[in-house]
């Protein structure tokens, strides 16, 4: 008798439970979400999609209060399960700039600062026509999660499974395939899809001829007041959707055929 009033009041317990989780993960979805699997993609905070950029940068001196905790997606009541585990991990930390109260700009705290900016703003700014005039290495970098032992790596001669994750693309295909496409919105949800994402973005497969050429080996984030180094700087230049053979600039308004789609796909061979 006593063992089956017990498992009666578990299973009360557990109803009982129930609108309450789902009550928590409807605030959840509400906040700041990654798009893609990685921490270092974009993500969507207030129905706009950030993405990294090193560009525009502000130091701690301006900081705003924690505005929200950045999470990956979560689809079900068992992704919600695992949301509650994720909770006793360290999220990642939005702050914002006092003298910005568009939050245009935004900073990621984890164990270092990575500067975030809308997309929308990139576009509107003509900070992405600065980035491709400035330099003339590009890369595409594959944003799902991948995960290499330290002997793996070190087989094939990097240190990190970023590296590996990462292609060279000439500039003029970089230059061809803005001036093909004047609408390249970001929508989340184009992240949402059953695809697989592309950053495009200046830089070197291992950023370390990049940081010598431009940086003199390092990479030190303009505008902050703390010796903050930056080994691995982030210039945005758009996305690439690769979803059931077709490739997409930007959003899904933006086929990218012929010539162009094969030398983009050239260079994703090579990840």
């Amino acid at each position: 008798m006593k063992k089956r009033l017990k498992s009666l009041l578990t299973v009360l317990a557990v109803l009982a439970a129930i609108p309450l989780i789902d009550v928590y993960y409807s605030v959840s979805r509400n906040s700041a979400e990654y798009l893609t699997e990685t921490f270092y993609g974009p993500f969507v905070y207030q129905d706009e999609v950030y993405v990294r950029s090193d560009l525009f940068t502000f130091s701690r001196e301006n900081d705003t209060d924690v505005l929200d905790f950045i999470h990956k997606d979560f689809s079900d009541l068992f992704a919600a399960k695992r949301w509650f585990l994720k909770e006793m991990e360290a999220l990642p930390e939005l702050i914002g700039d006092e003298n910005d109260p568009e939050y245009n700009y935004l900073k990621v705290r984890m164990e270092t600062d990575e500067y975030v900016a809308k997309a929308s703003e990139l576009e509107r700014s003509g900070a992405i026509n600065q980035i491709v005039e400035q330099y003339d290495e590009f890369i595409l970098w594959e944003c799902k999660e991948k995960h290499y032992s330290l002997k793996e790596l070190k087989q094939r001669g990097v240190d990190d499974e970023f590296e590996l994750q990462r292609a060279s693309l000439d500039k003029q295909y970089v230059k061809t395939v803005l001036e093909a496409y004047e609408n390249t919105e970001l929508r989340q949800e184009d992240f949402r899809r059953d695809n697989v994402v592309y950053l495009l973005l200046a830089g070197t497969v291992d950023m370390s001829d990049f940081l010598r050429e431009h940086f003199l080996g390092v990479y030190r984030v303009p505008g902050s007041s703390e010796e903050y180094i930056k080994q691995n700087p982030h210039f945005y230049v758009g996305v690439l959707f690769l979803e059931n053979g077709k490739m997409y600039f930007g959003n899904y308004d933006n086929e990218v055929e012929g010539e162009l789609k094969e030398a983009f796909l050239e260079s994703i061979k090579l990840i």
